[in-house]
């Protein structure tokens, strides 16, 4: 609807976008710099997560085979857990 009231706002979006892009570009090339890698302490927070989730994930594993594994379905369910 906006076209018929300016036919040329379609151009200057897609002017302006390019020239978004390469000031972008240029900024990012130009006027930024990466920076300079620090080694960390230790990974603690991830580690104690990780041992965590790996406790929870074999508990799970065992008890979806003992559950749905037709090698135990002689046992009584208090056997299996």
């Amino acid at each position: 609807l906006f076209f018929v009231a300016c036919p040329w706002a379609p151009f200057l979006v897609w002017l302006s976008s390019m020239l978004q892009c390469f000031v972008d570009q240029k900024k990012l090339v130009l006027s930024s710099r990466r920076p300079f890698p620090l080694a960390a302490a230790d990974n603690e927070p991830w580690d104690t997560a990780f041992e965590v989730l790996s406790v929870v994930a074999c508990i799970t594993n065992a008890g979806i085979t003992a559950f749905s594994s037709a090698t135990f379905d002689s046992w009584a369910d208090h056997h299996r857990v």
